[in-house]
């Protein structure tokens, strides 16, 4: 006892835990600090797709016909206000949605439409904090909104992106997501922009790392390792009190700690991703749902169909999500039918009646037709309890938190229904090929 009370006590041992603690608190900030920028990632790229998603269901010819605040009466202006509003109600944690366009000024842009600005001189407490200030002001047609610090907002014009940090304004602090509509010349003529509130990323970060935990943690195992090096001969008495056989059983188990650590932040790691991927696929087909015309899927229902102007509308509009969200493998729409373990296809994006029924070696790269390979088609059965999701999917947007497999491979699947009439018509679904996101998992561990 008294040995163990001059370690504590002792200057050395005083010294040496002040700069354990330093250690431990650079370490845990720095962990701290990392962590938060991957959910800071995570807030971008949720932001970006679901603008990128969002921008496509605008027709620029309703953008054209809005500049000044008496624009604010026509239809055009109604049917703008309320697209924007339909992809904030889709899309959990969008504060603000609005359009912009480029003005005289590289400097400035002007607002088109905001979700909020339906009639923008009626002044509310819209933030909720019980005080009407410049925070509530609604913007109307053509008011100018500065852009200076901004240069995200200038890329948004070209490609979509997201602030790289979150940027504050007279509304607040967010983090926004924003992309170019685009007309059928593909000349950008506005851009769609998204806002979510910046304080959602230190909630992530609460949610998946705790500061505390990790500094007791290093200041142990520095104190630990300190207790060993400075009390040699009380430690060449525990040596000697064990044989070689238990040092060795003790270094095996010691091992198998350290890989059953690693494989526990693996899977830790794995599991955010595939949540997150999720929530962001739920998110786009939630923002896309509204995209398609119901009189569309109502023309398919049977392999010929594919020949109609109806499919190639709803195929076109699938790829078009596709190609703005990269990230995504598959895209297609089913409906239920009179079974309810079976839906139906309506449309996909790689089957057309001008493409190859079988995709050899398209996604597994095996030179042998499988039928991971085969084609769909509008009527095409599909067996529910492969993808629990879309049965999900009539009643609200979902996404699975663990891989599914199905007879084209294992994915993580978003999904939610294109509703008329307050019925389920049909769902958008959208799958991400899983082995994708274990190499994401595999060089985020590296560091890369």
């Amino acid at each position: 006892l008294s040995r163990f009370r001059e370690f504590i006590l002792g200057k050395q041992s005083l010294a040496a835990f002040a700069i354990f603690a330093l250690i431990a608190g650079a370490i845990t900030f720095g962990l701290y600090r990392n962590a938060r920028e991957y959910n800071l990632q995570r807030i971008r790229d949720k932001a970006i797709s679901i603008a990128a998603t969002g921008a496509l269901q605008f027709d620029p010819k309703d953008i054209s016909a809005v500049h000044t605040p008496a624009d604010i009466k026509k239809p055009e202006y109604a049917k703008l206000i309320a697209t924007l509003n339909l992809i904030r109600r889709n899309n959990e944690g969008i504060k603000w949605a609005y359009i912009w366009r480029s003005t005289n000024d590289s400097n400035k842009l002007a607002f088109v439409a905001d979700a909020d600005s339906l009639n923008p001189y009626v002044t509310e407490d819209t933030n909720g904090d019980g005080v009407i200030d410049e925070r509530d002001q609604n913007p109307a047609p053509g008011d100018p909104y500065d852009i200076s610090s901004q240069l995200e907002s200038k890329k948004a014009f070209l490609e979509p992106t997201a602030d790289a940090e979150p940027m504050t304004d007279q509304w607040g602090t967010f983090i926004s997501g924003m992309a170019p509509i685009k007309n059928e010349q593909g000349i950008t003529v506005a851009v769609l922009g998204v806002d979510m509130l910046a304080s959602r990323i230190d909630e992530l970060t609460a949610q998946s790392f705790s500061p505390l935990v990790v500094f007791v943690g290093l200041f142990i195992l520095f104190v630990l390792i300190r207790f060993a090096a400075i009390n040699k001969p009380l430690m060449q008495e525990m040596l000697r009190a064990m044989n070689l056989k238990r040092i060795l059983i003790g270094s095996s188990i010691v091992l198998l700690v350290i890989v059953g650590l690693l494989y526990g932040l693996y899977r830790y790691t794995l599991n955010i991703v595939i949540e997150e991927t999720g929530q962001r696929l739920m998110s786009i087909a939630a923002t896309a749902a509204s995209q398609f015309d119901p009189k569309d899927l109502n023309e398919l229902h049977f392999a010929r169909d594919m020949k109609k102007e109806a499919y190639q509308r709803v195929f076109k509009k699938l790829n078009e999500i596709r190609d703005k969200n990269p990230e995504i493998t598959w895209a297609y729409i089913m409906r239920p039918t009179d079974k309810p373990d079976m839906l139906e296809f309506v449309a996909d994006a790689d089957s057309n009646y001008n493409l190859p029924n079988l995709w050899i070696g398209y996604y597994d790269g095996k030179k042998e037709p499988t039928e991971a390979d085969e084609a769909v088609w509008p009527g095409y059965q599909y067996e529910v309890v492969k993808n629990e999701p879309l049965l999900y999917a009539l009643k609200g947007p979902a996404f699975n938190e663990k891989p599914l497999e199905d007879q084209w491979g294992s994915f993580i699947t978003g999904a939610a229904s294109i509703i008329v009439n307050g019925k389920s018509i049909g769902i958008v679904g959208l799958d991400v090929d899983v082995k994708n996101l274990y190499k994401k998992v595999f060089y985020k561990m590296l560091g890369f």
